[in-house]
């Protein structure tokens, strides 16, 4: 994934399960978008492990999977609540090397989702790809 999807956009968005709001359409910076992973603290996209992992930084990435290993609720909502760290990075890899643009079909519907403030409810892998890839404006789901 390394850019936005040029065609038409999808009126509606895919919420995971486990998620569910009305939200609305917008357009924000990945850089006002936060997430506090597990710990609660309020990390910037560019503070995130994952972002890390791909400036080539692999330590924070690995000690974030294993102290969080069975903890995010997302996971189980999703049935992967007994993912390693490998299957986590083999499917972080997966998002990092796809040829498909963020919202191309058949994902037109899976939106970044957040909340007016910026928090990230789900697409924090997606944000750090993109940013990382110089994409900074994104189409978004905005909670209410």
């Amino acid at each position: 994934m390394k850019k936005i999807y040029k065609g038409d956009r999808s009126s509606v968005c895919y919420f995971p399960n486990g998620y569910n709001s009305s939200y609305e359409l917008f357009e924000m910076s990945i850089l006002d978008m936060w997430d506090p992973l597990i710990y609660g603290t309020r990390y910037s996209v560019k503070e995130t492990p994952y972002y890390k992992y791909l400036e080539g930084d692999k330590e924070p990435m690995i000690k974030y999977l294993e102290e969080t290993k069975g903890k995010t609720w997302a996971r189980a909502a999703v049935g992967q609540e007994h993912l390693t760290v490998q299957d986590m990075f083999d499917m972080y890899e997966k998002i990092i090397q796809s040829d498909k643009d963020y919202l191309e079909p058949p994902y037109q519907d899976h939106y970044v989702i957040v909340r007016r403030d910026g928090l990230l409810i789900d697409g924090l892998r997606r944000s750090c790809v993109l940013l990382y890839n110089g994409v900074e404006n994104i189409p978004v789901a905005v909670t209410q």
